[in-house]
């Protein structure tokens, strides 16, 4: 028993301290209706006829532990010796060969010698088709050596008789005229390797223990057998496929036989070697080592005297080895009949957790209802198990299953959640540890501890001990289950360092510390640890401003830095309301806080002394208000005084002391999880009259400068001046929209004037322009393609969606892939009038405080040779996604969107060169046709020059007269030089002679002279 406030502990007075019992304590259990305490001891040790058997032994305590108040031994079972009569029906068939049949006697004689100090007789009879007694009890009692016993069996080589041999056995061999005991227990072990071949019923032998021992391939029929077998037939046939098992069948069969010597009322719980116990109005306890190792649990009654064993349902050799009962726990349900969730973590190795429903009546019979299998071999599953009333209404909701030694994702352990759905519990949930810990064993201690965050909840602490020193989880408890993330990780090097398998065990139901708080106990190796819960509260903070609302002149450019400017108080408040009712003591908690201004700008609008964007520190508070003051002012000159100023308060509880000394019971709280803040807008002042209400008169002077003609032309530009002025009161938060014409697009704005008030003015941004490029066989091959938008906005964080069938060269670093929108279901899309084909899609955060340009930019080629020509087209899209539950569109859906497409031009151009050279050759070939012809025709032989010349001396005898006659009217012959010999022509020279000359003689002229 130990003192939470000095640490001090006093070992308790046991009754029976002569008991070998050293683990007394091993399971502790509470009733928390009458608060008093079982201490369970699993390793009782015993000596029964030289073997040695362990059970169960737990003490009761009262609620003050001032000695015990009862002793029980759950499952004890006396050293009943009794005598044994143990007949070896054995087979000698022809099935058998000599090899065989010699490893039969062989294994008779092992036993017979292994139990020749014992209050066994053995006697050994032989059956074929007939049976033999080889030797009488009489002889075995005279003669103790078994191989001379055994010495003249013959094998018979025959037919299989067995119902033969056991009437043979009945009638002849327990015989008291042959030595018989009257008194003895008679048991009779059945070797054969074959069915039957003979017909009959062992009506004869029921009082008789029979075991059957089937060997070799020749059985047809195994569950013939049953039939020579006592019940459960399961514990008493066994089969072999070789008679080389026989050796190491002893073993098993000693231990059933030891069964018989000691037997308690039929049932085989004689090994109890750990013992659980769990009290909720009624009182069971677990016999893992119960029935071969395949378990129970034991239902006390109410007096603790008498009790009944509760087994697998039906009890199969799958069973065996399965550790039933190694974990129990109630499941309470409001107007049925409790439920008993049992642990099996052995069962077929990967384990397994029975769910029994209590019996209806006193007497009556408990029913199994359902069961959980584990999947994983050797995780231990139903290794612990707790069940959890999460809304306190008296029914459990929650079955949690651990698994300490599941692995899986570099974390050791995992806690399957069961929540009950009607009459059934379904698989709702799997806990696990952090990873980096593979045999952390998460999952090694479950339970369920009163509500320690004060939201009237059940919540559950997990314990992970070989996750380094240990370590324990909280998971609080939510309406209608449990959280899936722990709200505590606690360490046992951050309890104490030197700790070893912290979080081994956890029990949490009682206030050990007096402060009305449930505390939480956790087992380490050799150590105990209180945990002290903590008080949960909510911190409540307010903000308050002086003035109200920022004055305007304050901020105006016209506004003197000289000037003396009030600024703004600030107040700051905080209180610590309690949120565990059960906590007596006083709230005292220590507070750091932070208080930012324009938190969401880059610059901000106000600033605390020196310069600061923020500023804090740090509170000591109670229940009573506490405040504190802090003062801000403005830079000369703001830009924007038409939005209000952010100022956003953070703060949270700090665990070192600040200005006080520590006090006794006085508990350092802890705040519950949800986020601490608060956000408070401070507002400028409006110039709107006393009315405080603003009438405006706005007007807008429209016109435009240069030509009143606009060029179609690419180069050719409009400017557009825009003069809006207000007559009245001021005006706030307005926008100028300017809707481009279909066919222009919009290029800047720019401001010609700037009133001492700035207004806000938001132009929509739509791009739909129609690029063009070409290739040829001449051309490049490669076209760098460029297509860029400027996404500006006056809201928001904004999201700018742009998709573009190319997909290389990709340089997008503030941009992710995603097929799909991400964030809000709520963003809005619209969809193109004339939509791209489909493409990569790239998701872009917009900063709403500055413009932005999207430049998707790739490269066309053309890898085949021009066929023909063609046409195609890269499109791109952009648009602007945002809330629809906060923001509106105020100029239409089109002004989120805008679409680029570059048309691509494939200019087939047919070859030439062939049709050039072809031509050149042609001409070429005519021309000398030409040349051939006129050369032909004496083109190049006639005396042209020969005729000048002589033409030219008869010129040159003519008189002026006649030298004026053309040449062409002069007779060819008549100008031809004379020969000395001769003389002048008659013709010429007679003076009468004025005929004219022939055209053959003269050439055509008119005269040869007057």
């Amino acid at each position: 028993q130990c003192q939470p406030a000095t640490g001090h502990c006093q070992a308790l007075d046991l009754r029976d301290a002569n008991l070998t019992s050293k683990y007394v304590g091993m399971t502790l259990a509470s009733d928390p209706i009458d608060g008093r305490l079982m201490a369970c001891d699993p390793g009782l040790a015993r000596e029964c006829d030289q073997n040695f058997y362990l059970s169960g032994l737990c003490y009761i305590f009262p609620p003050n532990l001032g000695g015990t108040e009862l002793l029980i031994r759950p499952g004890y079972q006396e050293c009943l010796k009794a005598d044994v009569d143990l007949v070896f029906l054995f087979d000698g068939s022809h099935s058998i060969n000599e090899n065989d049949f010699k490893k039969i006697l062989e294994f008779m004689e092992d036993v017979m010698r292994k139990l020749s100090n014992s209050s066994f007789h053995v006697q050994g009879p032989n059956f074929s088709t007939s049976s033999k007694t080889e030797f009488y009890f009489s002889d075995y009692i005279k003669i103790r050596n078994p191989h001379t016993l055994l010495a003249n069996v013959r094998h018979m080589q025959e037919l299989t008789n067995t119902y033969q041999g056991i009437r043979h056995v009945v009638e002849d061999v327990f015989n008291m005229n042959r030595g018989a005991r009257p008194e003895a227990v008679r048991v009779m072990i059945i070797i054969t390797d074959g069915d039957a071949t003979d017909t009959g019923n062992i009506e004869q032998a029921k009082h008789i223990i029979r075991y059957v021992i089937g060997i070799g391939g020749g059985i047809q029929e195994p569950e013939k057998l049953d039939d020579f077998a006592s019940t459960p037939k399961s514990d008493f046939v066994k089969i072999l496929d070789t008679y080389d098992k026989l050796k190491g069948l002893f073993d098993d069969l000693e231990k059933k036989i030891y069964d018989i010597e000691g037997e308690w009322h039929g049932t085989k719980t004689a090994d109890l070697p750990l013992v659980f116990f769990f009290l909720q109005g009624s009182r069971v306890v677990g016999a893992p080592g119960a029935l071969d190792w395949a378990g129970g649990f034991i239902d006390l009654e109410p007096d603790l005297k008498d009790e009944r064993f509760v087994g697998n349902q039906p009890m199969n050799q799958e069973a065996e080895d399965g550790y039933l009962g190694y974990t129990v726990a109630w499941l309470l349900s409001k107007g049925q009949r409790k439920l008993l969730a049992a642990g099996a973590p052995r069962y077929q190795h990967v384990g397994r957790v029975l769910l029994f429903q209590e019996p209806d009546h006193k007497g009556g019979n408990w029913s199994q209802v359902q069961k959980f299998e584990g999947t994983q071999i050797g995780s231990y599953f139903g290794g612990e198990l707790c069940g959890i009333d999460v809304d306190q209404n008296e029914e459990m909701e929650l079955l949690l299953v651990g698994a300490p030694l599941f692995y899986g994702e570099w974390r050791g352990g995992r806690v399957f959640v069961y929540q009950r759905k009607e009459l059934a519990f379904q698989l709702v949930m799997e806990l696990q540890g952090e990873p980096g810990h593979p045999l952390g064993r998460f999952g090694a201690a479950i339970s369920a501890l009163t509500d320690i965050n004060g939201d009237d909840l059940t919540d559950v602490a997990v314990g992970a001990p070989l996750e380094e020193a240990g370590a324990i989880y909280i998971y609080n408890g939510k309406p209608g289950g449990l959280s899936s993330q722990p709200s505590q990780r606690i360490e046992g090097v951050q309890v104490s360092p030197g700790l070893q398998h912290f979080g081994r065990s956890i029990h949490g139901v009682r206030d050990l510390g007096g402060d009305g708080l449930v505390d939480v106990i956790i087992g380490s190796q050799g150590q105990v640890i209180m945990l002290s819960s903590r008080p949960v509260v909510d911190i409540i903070s307010s903000l308050d401003f002086s003035p109200a609302e920022i004055p305007v002149q304050e901020v105006e450019c016209s506004h003197q830095d000289t000037a003396k400017r009030t600024g703004v108080n600030i107040t700051v408040c905080f209180w610590v309301k309690n949120l565990t009712p059960k906590f007596v003591g006083a709230l005292v908690a220590n507070l750091t806080y932070t208080l930012q201004l324009d938190g969401h700008r880059i610059r901000s609008r106000g600033y605390f002394p020196g310069g600061k964007q923020e500023t804090g520190g740090n509170m000591t508070v109670t229940s009573e208000t506490s405040c504190i003051q802090h003062w801000f002012n403005f830079p000369v000159c703001i830009e924007d005084y038409i939005s209000p100023i952010n100022v956003s308060l953070t703060f949270s509880l700090s665990e070192g002391e600040y200005n006080r000394p520590r006090e006794p019971r006085i508990s350092e709280p802890t705040m519950r999880p949800v986020p601490h803040s608060e956000t408070k807008e401070i507002p400028f002042e409006k110039n709107c009259g006393d009315d405080n209400k603003c009438e405006a008169d706005l007007k807008l002077n429209f016109h435009h400068t240069g030509s009143h003609k606009l060029d179609l032309a690419p180069s050719s530009s409009l400017c557009v001046v825009l003069e809006l002025s207000n007559v009245k009161e001021d005006a706030y938060r307005v926008q100028l929209a300017l809707t481009v014409p279909q066919g222009f697009s919009f290029r800047k704005v720019s401001v010609l004037q700037i009133n001492k008030k700035e207004v806000s003015t938001l132009t929509p941004h739509q791009e739909n322009t129609t690029l063009y490029l070409n290739f040829t066989a001449r051309g490049p091959t490669v076209h760098k393609v460029q297509h860029i938008y400027e996404v500006g906005d006056l809201g928001s964080n904004l999201q700018a969606e742009g998709g573009s069938a190319e997909r290389q060269a990709e340089q997008l670093p503030s941009c992710r892939p995603s097929p799909t929108p991400a964030g809000d279901p709520d963003f809005m899309n619209f969809p193109f009038p004339k939509a791209c084909a489909p493409g990569a899609t790239f998701w872009c955060t917009v900063d709403f405080r500055k413009e932005t340009l999207v430049q998707v930019s790739g490269l066309v080629e053309i890898t085949e040779k021009i066929q023909a020509s063609s046409m195609s087209s890269l499109c791109t899209n952009i648009s602007v996604l945002f809330n629809s539950s906060k923001y509106y569109h105020l100029y239409g859906k089109e002004s989120s969107q805008a679409q680029v497409v570059t048309k691509v031009d494939i200019v087939y151009e047919k070859n030439s060169l062939y049709l050039y050279v072809l031509s050149g050759i042609g001409g070429l070939v005519l021309l000398l046709l030409i040349f051939g012809v006129l050369y032909k025709i004496g083109f190049f032989k006639r005396g042209l020059k020969e005729k000048m010349e002589a033409n030219g001396a008869v010129q040159d005898g003519m008189t002026d007269e006649a030298s004026s006659v053309p040449a062409a009217a002069t007779d060819p012959s008549c100008t031809e030089p004379l020969h000395p010999e001769e003389g002048k022509n008659e013709d010429c020279d007679d003076p009468d002679t004025t005929e004219p000359l022939s055209p053959k003689e003269g050439g055509g002229g008119e005269e040869c002279a007057e």
